[in-house]
């Protein structure tokens, strides 16, 4: 069994990548394919974190319309992005919610860099990110898997956070 988290990037920025919104395609694709023992949720980041989709079961009867309820909420309008917030809330659902039996992960996408209107507090939560959360999720066997969708995206932090928790990171 899986336990799997998806964390988005809502910033205003996703809109010029992503005018079309193809991310709700692709995270609607990989749903489907998820084995019926699979469990996925949804954050939403940008200068809020919003959990849009709490671990939901795919053998859920309702399970393809609370993935499409929960991709309607992406709307590229936020101001700013707080990737550590995103990445934090999905490891406080891990690790809550998720089930001690099943191969947790989370797998986080962005077109950008932390950005928080401050220099200081860009350069805080990365470091938070880095330092803290990555290490938080590899003691409890969650490796991140980070997907830059721009080369803008901070290659380095992705790819330092994704390496010290287990996972990997791509470009696209």
């Amino acid at each position: 069994p899986k336990d799997i988290m998806i964390v988005l990037d809502n910033s205003g920025s996703m809109k010029k990548n992503d005018p079309r919104f193809l991310t709700r395609e692709m995270i609607s694709a990989f749903a489907d394919g998820l084995a019926p023992d699979s469990r996925l949720g949804l954050v939403l980041f940008d200068e809020e974190v919003h959990l849009v989709l709490g671990l939901t079961a795919k053998s859920t009867p309702d399970f393809k319309d609370k993935i499409g309820a929960s991709l309607k909420r992406i709307d590229y309008r936020g101001k700013l992005t707080d990737i550590s917030a995103g990445v934090e809330r999905a490891i406080y659902e891990l690790r809550q919610l998720g089930r001690p039996e099943a191969k947790r992960a989370i797998i986080f996408l962005t077109d950008g860099i932390v950005d928080l209107g401050s220099e200081a507090r860009n350069l805080e939560q990365a470091r938070w990110l880095r330092e803290s959360l990555a290490e938080q999720a590899k003691a409890l066997g969650i490796p991140i898997l980070g997907i830059a969708l721009t080369e803008a995206a901070d290659f380095q932090l992705i790819q330092s956070v994704t390496q010290a928790s287990g996972g990997d990171y791509y470009r696209v």
